[in-house]
C-alpha cells in the first residue's frame, strides 16, 4: 500500500512518531499518578492499590495482542489505532471527574486498557508500513520511533508529579490530582489535532480494511466485546 516519495515517507513518519510520543505523555503521566491517587486519595491500603495497578497494568501489556489482530483483520491499522488513542484520551478524562467511587476508577482502567490494547500495536505496524520494502531505513526509523516513547515518558513523569504537588499545595489536596490527570488527556487530544492535520500524509498508509468504508457494525462489536 505505501506508494510515498521518500518525502512522504517522512511526512507520515513524524504524524506517527508524534502522536506516539503524545500517547506515551498521557500513559506514563498516569502511571506516575495511579498508585498513589489510590492510596492518597481513595484510601486504598498499599497492598490493594499495587494489586490493582498490577492487574491493570497485565491486561494492558496483554491487550496489544489483539488490538493488531482488528487492526489488521478488521478496522484497519490507521483507523485502529486513531480510535484507541480517542478511547486513551476518554479514559483519562474518566479520571478528572472528582469523586470516590472505586468501581468508577475500575471503569476508568478499562477504559485505559481497550484504548492501548487498539492504539499500541498498530502505531508500531503503521511504522512498518511506511518503510514496507525499504529494509535499509526500517532500523533506524524504528529507533527514532522508540525515541518518542522515552521522550513523552521522561516529560511526564516529570510534569505530572510537579503538577499535582503544586496545584494540591495551592488550591487543595483534590483538585492536584485531577488537573495532573486532565494533563494526560490533554495530550492525546494533542496527539489527535496534530494526526487531523498532517491525514493527508496517512492517506495510503494502512491494512486493507482501511480502504474500505467503515463497518459501524465491527466497531461496536469490537468495542463491546
Amino acid at each position: 500500500m505505501n506508494t510515498n516519495s521518500p518525502p512522504g515517507q517522512t511526512r507520515s513518519f513524524t504524524t506517527v512518531f508524534l502522536i506516539e510520543m503524545w500517547e506515551r505523555f498521557g500513559y506514563y503521566g498516569m502511571q506516575a499518578l495511579i498508585v498513589y491517587y489510590m492510596v492518597q486519595r481513595l484510601g486504598f491500603p498499599d497492598e490493594r492499590a499495587t494489586l490493582v495497578w498490577g492487574a491493570a497494568a497485565a491486561l494492558i501489556y496483554v491487550a496489544p495482542a489483539i488490538g493488531g489482530w482488528i487492526g489488521d483483520k478488521i478496522l484497519g491499522t490507521r483507523r485502529t489505532m486513531l480510535i484507541g488513542a480517542v478511547i486513551l484520551a476518554i479514559g483519562y478524562a474518566l479520571m478528572v471527574v472528582p469523586g470516590e467511587s472505586v468501581w468508577f476508577l475500575f471503569c476508568a482502567l478499562g477504559v485505559i486498557v481497550v484504548g492501548n490494547g487498539l492504539f499500541k500495536a498498530n502505531a508500531g505496524n503503521l511504522v512498518r508500513k511506511i518503510y514496507e520494502g525499504n529494509d535499509s531505513k526500517i532500523d533506524s526509523a524504528f529507533t527514532i520511533y522508540y525515541m518518542a516513547v522515552n521522550l513523552g515518558a521522561m516529560i511526564s513523569q516529570l510534569l505530572t508529579p510537579w503538577l499535582k504537588d503544586y496545584v494540591n499545595a495551592h488550591y487543595g489536596n483534590e483538585l492536584g490530582w485531577h488537573i495532573a490527570f486532565a494533563v494526560c488527556s490533554i495530550g492525546l487530544v494533542l496527539g489527535l489535532a496534530n494526526y487531523a492535520l498532517m491525514r493527508k500524509a496517512m492517506a495510503h498508509i494502512g491494512s486493507e480494511p482501511d480502504d474500505r468504508p467503515l463497518n459501524w457494525g465491527k466497531l461496536a462489536l469490537v468495542l463491546l466485546v
